[in-house]
């Protein structure tokens, strides 16, 4: 997937979605580091895609949770997206 499809593809989810898609990044990249440290891995640049996806997301979520997202964009951040009324880690 390219990296404009990709950005495209995290902004349209919301925080819950984002976090199960950053959980199933990190299973992977824990199943690609085993298969690179036993010798079985072909393509080793997954790794650092998969760990700049993991980021992407990461940041994403600090933006919505703080608020940034929305402003960027100049859109009204909706209710159920901050329901603190604070960032939180």
């Amino acid at each position: 997937m390219k990296i404009k499809e990709f950005k495209k593809k995290i902004e349209e989810m919301t925080e819950q979605e984002l976090k199960i898609h950053g959980n199933n990044l990190k299973d992977e990249l824990f199943h690609l580091n085993f298969q690179w440290s036993t010798g079985h891995l072909d393509d080793v640049t997954k790794i650092k895609q998969i760990k700049r996806n993991m980021a992407r997301i990461e940041t994403l979520l600090v933006e919505k949770r703080s608020g940034v997202f929305w402003k960027k964009r100049g859109l009204k951040q909706p209710e159920s997206e901050n329901k603190s009324g604070e960032a939180k880690r």
